[in-house]
């Protein structure tokens, strides 16, 4: 696996975790 993939998905598991967290806060 090359830096790029590994930078790629850090961003695909920031973006998913961001997105679980505002549904989160939208349930409050």
């Amino acid at each position: 696996m090359n830096l790029k993939d590994q930078i790629t998905n850090i961003f695909v598991q920031i973006d998913d975790f961001c997105k679980e967290f505002d549904v989160q806060i939208k349930k409050l």
